[in-house]
Parts: structure tokens; sequence; C-alpha cells
């Protein structure tokens, strides 16, 4: 009997008579449902969803509009530069326009070597993530809590920059809707890969 590729579920021989179709669709659907039913370990909901996936190679800055969508609630952003080395930059994004002001941020370092960074930022301009860094040895990852309510949006992040371990957060005050991101370089260019995961609530 002839199969699927990957997950081998049994589908008609085209020699098959076609008074056995329904069996035949009954077959293949069975087998769809129990395999996603335990790739999704046990529930037929699924907890994260890759929703956009975003390669930038030698750009000052990258913009990424209409991710944050009322599907979904929270959000996760997984960036994992591959060349640069200047300090890394984030901004909300509304309707196609970049929020530049009201943003009230800090960020912790601590050194590989036991030594503390110190607070690497505070200011009311740009979310600023990413210190000078390594790229072959750097990423960083950030939740996004509830951007598109109308209420102020929260960021929590943790970095790392191949010399040491960075947690930044993040609040902009505004109470706007937030759909998008932007993420630049203070200098110079950078490359990489950037993805954003949207969380189920249930």
């Amino acid at each position: 009997m002839a199969s699927t590729t990957n997950y081998s579920w049994n589908t008609p021989d085209d020699t098959a008579l076609v008074k056995d179709g329904a069996s035949a669709i009954r077959t293949l659907g069975s087998s769809v449902d129990t395999t996603l039913f335990t790739i999704n370990n046990g529930s037929n909901k699924v907890g994260m969803h890759l929703l956009n996936t975003t390669t930038v190679t030698s750009a000052a800055s990258v913009t990424i509009d209409n991710v944050f969508t009322s599907t979904y609630q929270n959000y996760r952003i997984v960036f994992r530069p591959s060349a640069g080395g200047a300090t890394m930059n984030l901004e909300t994004r509304t309707a196609g326009a970049t929020n530049s002001l009201n943003y009230f941020t800090a960020v912790w370092g601590y050194a590989y070597n036991g030594g503390t960074a110190g607070i690497f930022q505070n200011n009311t301009s740009t979310f600023s993530f990413l210190p000078s860094f390594t790229a072959e040895r750097s990423s960083w990852i950030c939740e996004v809590i509830d951007p598109k309510a109308t209420v102020a949006t929260n960021f929590q992040s943790f970095g790392s920059t191949g010399d040491a371990y960075y947690h930044g957060t993040c609040m902009f005050l505004n109470a706007a809707s937030v759909d998008g991101i932007r993420i630049s370089t203070a200098s110079g260019t950078f490359s990489g890969t950037i993805r954003i995961y949207g969380y189920r609530n249930s």
C-alpha cells in the first residue's frame, strides 16, 4: 500500500477500487489526527506559533509590521545576529509608523568572569537591548506582553554578547495598540535572523 513520505500514513494505491474510497479517507484522517495529537503532547492546541521570520543582511535597520494581532495576547522575539557588533535598539510601531518616544528602560549586565557590567541604559527614546557584541557568540530573546491592547506594552529580554549576559526590561508608556517593531543598530549595519512567535492562552 502507498504511504506518505514523512509519517508513513497509508494512502490508496493507483489501482485501488473506487468503492473503497470512503474507508481510505477514514484511515488517512485517523492517522493524521493521531499523529498531530502525539506531536502536541496530547492536546489539540499548539502552545506557540511561528508568525514571522525575517533575515537581515547588512542593514542599518529593519521593520516588521502587522505581526502583533488580536489572535495572540503575548509574543516571543528570538534574534540571532550573524554580523555587526554595535548596540542594537528596538522601537515599537503602530499602523506603519515608528514610536520614537516614551520608553522607560533599564538593562543590567553581568560579566562571565563574575564581575557586574552595571546598568547599561535608562532613557526614554528607544530600548537598547543588546550592547556591543561578538556576533558568532550572541543571541537575544524577548517576551512581549500584550502589545495590541491600548495599555502600556511591556518587554522582558535576555541577551548574550559573547563576554557578558544582559537582562533588559522596557515599558512603552503610550496607551496605544502596537502591531510591529523596528530593530536598528546604533552604528554601521548588522545581519541576522529574527523570528517572532505567538503564545496561545489555552
